[in-house]
């Protein structure tokens, strides 16, 4: 009889660039017979409850060449993301990748919140 499997719940923020490519591996590699992926919950990039305010601190961040460099790389993944199948586009979103992997996925705003540690 085989020990059973160890729960993981993931937490992480959404980023277009490099979180896709590590939970593409991650899942890829993950044994499924000793690890089961309870969930993942997504929380705002760099803990910004608003896109301005991401972008004030992106932009603070890099200056304004740099930022608007970001900004095209940002639309374009974006724009990738919605029009082409996941087959051909190994860019994606973590919820993306983690759908297609059967794993539930929700965007929660505060890991902090007293709902959320109730939970």
């Amino acid at each position: 009889m085989s020990p059973p499997s160890l729960r993981i719940h993931v937490i992480t923020e959404e980023d277009p660039f490099y979180l896709p490519v590590f939970f593409r591996e991650f899942f890829a590699l993950l044994p499924r017979d000793h690890f089961t992926v309870t969930g993942v919950d997504i929380t705002p990039p760099l803990n910004q409850k608003s896109r301005r305010g991401l972008a004030r601190k992106l932009y603070r961040f890099y200056g304004a060449v740099d930022f608007l460099r970001l900004g095209v790389r940002f639309t374009a993944r974006k724009l990738l993301d919605l029009i082409l199948p996941s087959g051909w586009w190994r860019g994606g979103t973590i919820r993306r990748i983690a759908l297609a992997q059967g794993v539930p996925c929700r965007t929660v705003s505060d890991v902090n919140a007293p709902e959320y540690l109730e939970r």
